[in-house]
């Protein structure tokens, strides 16, 4: 237990990345990683406090959600371009996603 505790206190304390993000006709691209519309189900705007993420569910079944964070500016042009390829998907946050949330992980 003792040993869980640390490990959680040392990834919680870790900075956040910043990534690239950029989106086309042809897909998705964060950092160096690629995917093709044809490989997503669909997509979620999530409101998550004072800032809104979008959310890439994978066709496969196993594969967590891809989580993109944005500028609020830029929300009508991520969503204009993403509906020409993606169904829109009402989604909020599960309860496991609230409580890291709140504890900050």
């Amino acid at each position: 237990m003792l040993l869980a505790s640390v490990c959680l206190s040392v990834l919680a304390g870790r900075k956040p990345a910043t990534k690239d993000y950029s989106i086309n006709e042809s897909g998705v691209k964060i950092d160096q990683s690629f995917y093709a519309y044809n490989t997503l189900r669909s997509f979620s705007v999530v409101e998550e406090g004072g800032i809104d993420s979008v959310w890439l569910k994978p066709l496969k079944r196993f594969t967590p959600p891809i989580v993109m964070y944005f500028s609020p500016a830029d929300e009508e042009k991520i969503v204009d371009v993403l509906a020409n390829f993606l169904p829109h998907e009402q989604r909020e946050l599960d309860p496991i996603d609230k409580f890291s949330k709140r504890i900050r992980f």
